[in-house]
């Protein structure tokens, strides 16, 4: 297994492989070049020599305090790939990225019933946090 941070001259590549992984339509080859020449966007992509495992998207974000932090949005393995060791590799990848830009944490949110996930942040000695969540939809 390979894992690779997406670059803005592998757009159309990031593009075609978010048409596998992702479960939502990816940007137009375009706006993913823009996406990802923003050096504070990470997309990390897991490979085998034969076809996309998995991906995670995250962003580093400044603080009004000057505390650079790292907040991880998406994480997906795909179904034959699950339980493999992907989705472990692709977390400590992006920790892995969070540590070497100076940040001083990473954090992310997931739904209290989706255990495998919760098992894995735990496996990686995250911290659990008691923590209600907010969305709002706007039609676009």
């Amino acid at each position: 297994m390979a894992i690779q941070r997406a670059t803005a001259e592998q757009a159309g590549e990031a593009v075609a492989i978010l048409g596998v992984l992702y479960h939502r339509s990816p940007a137009t080859v375009e706006r993913m070049a823009a996406i990802l020449s923003n050096k504070d966007f990470v997309l990390l992509v897991a490979s085998d020599e034969e076809a996309p495992m998995g991906f995670l998207h995250a962003e580093l974000l400044d603080r009004l305090d000057g505390e650079l932090m790292m907040l991880v949005y998406d994480l997906e393995v795909t179904a034959e790939y699950r339980r493999q060791g992907v989705a472990t590799e692709l977390m400590q990848a992006a920790l892995d990225v969070a540590h070497e830009q100076g940040a001083a944490r990473c954090w992310l949110l997931t739904e209290t019933d989706n255990r495998e996930a919760r098992e894995l942040y735990d496996s990686l000695d995250g911290d659990t946090w008691s923590a209600v969540g907010f969305g709002w939809t706007f039609d676009t």
